[in-house]
């Protein structure tokens, strides 16, 4: 007599749901996860930080759409705002989502010497142009906010002279390789001397045609009504 073969029962839709969750979220409370959820969405980003210098959370999320599954670093960082939106109380959540405007260019010196030279093959003989060919080279650097004294040194150091074009004098110590023209980009008032620096006769900067470095430093006050 033939041994009896029990009947294979195909899997409900429901058993996935009956899984254990072994993510992070798959532990905390419905109250937290609800918390975490709203704090994500008032930010207008999937960072759960606002984009307080574009005002493009679109931009962001197309970015975020393309990293998260690629960099473990995005993931990281990730995992530790997904934390602080769920343990923080009102006050130090939004003191966490200001922190990293209050601290913008602290790592200069790093960022413009060994990240980009190791992301970017031309990066430091552009720098060590200056000293490697006896030539002088000027940078230009451009913004609502003066370029950084850190930034300053580090490209003065390396035989850099530079033009600053903003409403605010770049920081002192650098003053005979450092030319300051009184600009706004901000201000409409300013607009038609910005443009004529991309014109034929370069306007108020005429030297040099060109600059083969160019800074862009533009910043925004969360806190001011635009």
């Amino acid at each position: 007599m033939g041994k009896s073969k029990a009947k294979e029962v195909a899997p409900d839709d429901d058993d996935e749901a009956l899984e254990e969750d072994t993510s992070i979220e798959g532990k905390w409370s419905l109250e937290e996860r609800q918390r975490v959820a709203e704090r994500i969405e008032a930010s207008g980003t999937p960072l759960g930080l606002p984009d307080a210098a574009f005002d493009a959370p679109s931009m962001v999320q197309d970015a975020y759409d393309a990293m998260i599954q690629k960099s473990p670093g995005v993931e990281v960082m990730m995992e530790a705002i997904l934390q602080a939106a769920r343990r923080m109380d009102a006050e130090n959540w939004q003191r966490f989502q200001q922190i990293p405007l209050l601290h913008v260019h602290q790592d200069d010196s790093t960022v413009h010497s060994n990240l980009f030279a190791q992301n970017e093959p031309s990066w430091r003989p552009l720098l060590q142009r200056p000293k490697k060919r006896k030539q002088s080279c000027a940078f230009l650097h451009m913004g609502t906010a003066p370029m950084t004294p850190v930034l300053a040194d580090f490209l003065t150091k390396l035989g850099w002279s530079g033009i600053c074009v903003g409403p605010m004098k770049p920081p002192p110590g650098n003053e005979d390789l450092l030319q300051f023209v009184q600009l706004d980009p901000a201000e409409a008032k300013d607009q038609f001397q910005i443009d004529e620096l991309l014109g034929e006769t370069g306007g108020l900067v005429p030297s040099p045609p060109t600059f083969p470095l160019a800074f862009v430093n533009v910043l925004f006050n969360v806190n001011e009504d635009s």
